[in-house]
């Protein structure tokens, strides 16, 4: 069961903030920390018709892989950011 305060912001995110419309692409970065507002905004994209993609980023897998944490400079913080593209038909 999902809160309702955070279907009603991934509503207001997606039919509001972006207007999203049938065809449109929605990209959503996001931290495992994120999950759902991520679930709620792909779930409002969907019922709008658009195409959303989601990459959830899981932290502390850089200290597995290097051994040690990432420095900012080093690492990519694209953490929350959504954005939105149409596709032009062809």
């Amino acid at each position: 069961m999902s809160d309702p305060r955070v279907a009603k912001l991934g509503d207001l995110l997606v039919n509001y903030s972006l207007e999203l419309g049938p065809g449109q692409t929605l990209r959503i970065d996001a931290g495992t920390v994120a999950v759902p507002l991520v679930t709620e905004a792909y779930r409002s994209a969907v019922r709008a018709g658009a195409n959303p993609r989601t990459r959830i980023e899981v932290e502390g897998l850089d200290v597995i892989a290097v051994g040690r944490p990432a420095t900012t400079s080093s690492c990519s913080c694209r953490r929350s950011i959504v954005s939105r593209s149409s596709r032009s038909p062809q």
